[in-house]
């Protein structure tokens, strides 16, 4: 499954490097911006608003360093290595590629909220899959486990959608916070089921 993973974000990544090379998918991009800066409301602004600040790196920190904490009292160090590397990894390589391709954010007259470095790809894209991952863990054996694994899979979903609707980002940024964020996982996975897993029924192999 880890596998299928990286080949599907993969494939999701090399999309939007190219729709963002493409001069017409550009035109296609910004329209997309306008179009959702032109149907905002009140309720929306609120709910894209804070959306910003439950996504923002401070946030993803914070609830990955509660967990990490509770599982250091268990002794479980092997799965803290693998938050740790999931939260830190996934945001290296998304700043690394903002300043390399340096992609201009929208018109910053039509933001909501302010942002930080360059547009592509969506940090907060990459944090949502990130912290959907730890959260798909932490509440896979609760009662109502397939409610909550809905309502956390929409994470992303909403998160990368309210971007847009912002006026910070553009579709493809989005796309390629969520291509990147899946590949990171996926390959983390897969190297700590290889190297570091040997042993039978552990934790990774549970989602």
């Amino acid at each position: 499954m880890p596998y299928s993973y990286a080949i599907i974000s993969g494939i999701g990544f090399i999309i939007s490097c190219l729709w963002m090379l493409n001069p017409s998918i550009q035109n296609y991009d910004q329209l997309a911006v306008v179009w959702a800066s032109l149907h905002r409301t009140t309720f929306l602004d609120e709910i894209a608003v804070t959306l910003s600040i439950l996504g923002g790196s401070a946030t993803v920190l914070l609830i990955c360093g509660i967990y990490c904490v509770r599982l250091l009292r268990s002794k479980s160090y092997d799965q803290v290595a693998f938050i740790c590397l999931a939260v830190f990894g996934s945001g290296a390589i998304g700043w690394m590629l903002k300043y390399l391709i340096q992609r201009p954010r929208p018109d910053a007259a039509e933001a909501l909220v302010q942002s930080y470095g360059a547009s592509f790809p969506s940090a907060h894209s990459i944090y949502s899959i990130v912290i959907a991952y730890v959260l798909l863990f932490i509440f896979q054996k609760q009662t109502h486990s397939k409610v909550i694994m809905m309502m956390i899979g929409l994470w992303p979903i909403c998160m990368g959608l309210s971007r847009v609707y912002l006026g910070v980002h553009y579709p493809t940024d989005v796309l390629a916070g969520w291509s990147i964020g899946l590949m990171w996982i996926a390959l983390l996975q897969c190297a700590f089921n290889k190297f570091v897993y040997l042993k039978t029924n552990n934790f990774l192999d549970k989602i």
